[in-house]
């Protein structure tokens, strides 16, 4: 009896547990909380680590209830996505708590479609907080909740929750990775709320910040894959509150563009601040190849390559649409990233 329990254990997908030295641990997740993550290994053992040393973690098996939401939502069909993680979320233990956090982010991405499920968004994010503020998926609904809020334009309310994660997160002794991502999501967010002055002020801070944790010779490659992300993401944002703020960012965007080490997507980023500095210029045929060059040889992921369009289509207006038409990149635009915020600016300009 023994030997076949372990045997269907054995052949279960496991949920695996990445540790931040790049350790795999597998096995299935019985409980995950902000103190430590609970497991039932190969062996029938109980293992718990402590989520202070944990990077992330994932379920191996997902119901077919969940798998099915998963390619609704992938394929837009975002009411049908959220009815299926809500009837999951009512599941008993960790795989019923990740569905009720899927359908909070399932709303979010809606909301960028529909701005009304944006409301509904911010309640179901609020309600799994409250169901669960110990567990381990904590941050990741925290800084949904706040994207959720910023959508709204709620941004003083989205920046204290974001502000609250990053003292949690020094509370609690999670990885100093979690308080970085806080932190330079609300910095993000001070930026859409009109604050760029203050967002640039907290960059110049927390960019080295990033450098300095990119470049710690013990960090993991898994690690240190996320930080690249991060910095990556925290360069860019930079640029753009200098730009608010009215600085010139020609120079920014070029030493950017000069470092080969980059990621695609501060390439991408920086080739487009190139062109609204060529537009703003009165360069609009500069602009217009400049992000042309994105759109033709860029893959930097779906919110770059729907911006870099409609930066294009900016260009081309500028021009008088002339020869190409500022309509044709706009319609591309919400036709391939329906999904993406710039793709309601894009119905905007062609209702407009």
């Amino acid at each position: 009896m023994i030997l076949a329990t372990l045997l269907l254990f054995a052949v279960q997908p496991q949920d695996t547990v990445t540790r931040l030295n790049g350790d795999r641990v597998r096995g299935q997740i019985q409980e995950a909380t902000l103190k430590s993550i609970r497991l039932t290994n190969s062996k029938g053992k109980e293992v718990v680590l402590s989520t202070s040393k944990v990077l992330s973690l994932a379920l191996g098996a997902l119901p077919a209830e969940i798998q099915q939401g998963l390619d609704l939502l992938a394929a837009g069909q975002y009411d049908n996505a959220v009815a299926l993680f809500g009837s999951a979320a009512e599941k008993a233990g960790e795989t019923g708590i990740h569905a009720g956090l899927l359908r909070a982010e399932a709303l979010l991405r809606w909301g960028r479609m529909d701005s009304g499920q944006a409301n509904a968004a911010t309640t179901a994010f609020r309600d799994w907080l409250a169901s669960y503020p110990d567990h381990f998926d904590t941050t990741r609904a925290t800084l949904g909740l706040a994207r959720a809020l910023a959508s709204q334009g709620k941004t003083d309310e989205a920046s204290r929750e974001l502000e609250g994660l990053a003292s949690l997160a020094f509370e609690r002794n999670l990885p100093s990775f979690v308080e970085l991502r806080a932190r330079l999501e609300r910095c993000r967010i001070l930026l859409l709320g009109a604050q760029a002055g203050v967002a640039t002020t907290r960059l110049q801070d927390l960019v080295p910040r990033l450098r300095t944790a990119l470049g710690d010779p013990q960090a993991s490659p898994a690690l240190r894959n996320i930080l690249r992300k991060m910095h990556g993401e925290g360069q860019v944002l930079l640029g753009e509150a200098r730009e608010s703020t009215g600085q010139n960012t020609t120079s920014y965007w070029d030493g950017l563009l000069r470092d080969s080490n980059v990621p695609i997507m501060v390439r991408a980023a920086a080739t487009l601040g190139q062109a609204r500095a060529a537009l703003a210029s009165g360069r609009a045929r500069e602009a217009q190849f400049l992000a042309a060059r994105v759109v033709a040889t860029y893959s930097a992921g779906r919110e770059w390559n729907a911006r870099a369009l409609f930066e294009l289509a900016q260009a081309c207006s500028a021009l008088q649409d002339i020869p190409f038409s500022s309509k044709t990149y706009y319609r591309q635009l919400v036709k391939d990233y329906p999904e993406t915020s710039w793709a309601q600016r894009a119905r905007t300009q062609l209702d407009g």
